[in-house]
């Protein structure tokens, strides 16, 4: 079987903040591991529900569950720093890591939506100068390099 079968990439609704908030947390504990104060990490129900209701948030499904997530922030999240659009929020389900399901999520926002429907010709994201491997995984990923703020 394909391990593209089945999966389904859309936008998020109302009722996806429960998964989407299990989703979050459970994928961000090693950033909680690490004491990083970042909001995905200590998600609350509610603060997904306003995720999705203010952003563009995407999961992707495979199965029927949320196996995926990544949002691209409509709020002034890092408008003192840029005009370009900010993308937060990235997760898989540390239980479906190794399938590439988040390469695909990610690829998809960024051509479809991004450069596809908005035209944007670039994307900003945020880490931590302590993060111990997303800044190198991220530059390698999508060959840019991070600029320190």
């Amino acid at each position: 079987m394909d391990d593209n079968e089945h999966e389904v990439i859309r936008l998020a609704i109302a009722a996806d903040a429960p998964a989407l908030r299990n989703l979050l947390y459970r994928a961000y504990e090693p950033i909680r591991m690490l004491n990083l104060k970042w909001p995905a990490a200590y998600v609350t129900q509610d603060a997904a529900l306003a995720n999705i209701e203010r952003n563009e948030c995407y999961v992707l499904e495979k199965g029927g569950s949320i196996a995926a997530t990544i949002t691209y922030s409509l709020e002034g999240d890092v408008r003192d720093v840029t005009d370009l659009p900010f993308i937060k929020w990235f997760a898989v389900d540390p239980m479906l890591q190794g399938h590439r399901l988040g390469a695909r999520l990610i690829h998809y926002v960024e051509q479809t939506i991004l450069l596809g429907k908005y035209k944007w010709p670039a994307v900003t994201l945020a880490t931590a100068e302590r993060h111990p491997w997303l800044i190198p995984r991220t530059e390698t990923a999508t060959c840019i390099s991070c600029a320190k703020s």
